[in-house]
């Protein structure tokens, strides 16, 4: 259970990476427009933790499970980034960070 926590936590850090490697997302969030290297930055940290997330659950349930889940997952995450990002995009920032550490924390038990 903890597997796919942590992959939930990788797929809305990804989900939140790529908002912000989008000039008007960045400019919400951070309240300053963002240059090219940080847009990349942001894209590549993006699909990095869905690339990541995709493997904790390939590896946690099998290729039987593990891609549906991964799939589920995506979906969720991005629901959740959208809601929380609609509704304060400069607190929601740091969801994009923290997320993925409860998954992290309850893997090393």
């Amino acid at each position: 259970m903890n597997a796919w926590l942590f992959a939930a936590g990788l797929t809305v850090s990804g989900w939140a990476a790529l908002s912000h490697a989008m000039p008007r997302h960045h400019q919400e969030a951070f309240g300053r427009a963002a240059g090219q290297m940080r847009r990349c930055a942001h894209r590549a940290g993006g699909w990095l933790a869905l690339i990541a997330s995709f493997a904790v659950c390939t590896a946690a349930m099998g290729w039987e499970f593990g891609p549906v889940m991964w799939a589920v997952l995506l979906c969720v995450g991005a629901v959740v980034w959208v809601l929380c990002r609609n509704a304060d995009p400069q607190r929601a920032r740091w969801l994009g960070w923290l997320a993925p550490l409860p998954g992290l924390v309850l893997l090393a038990f």
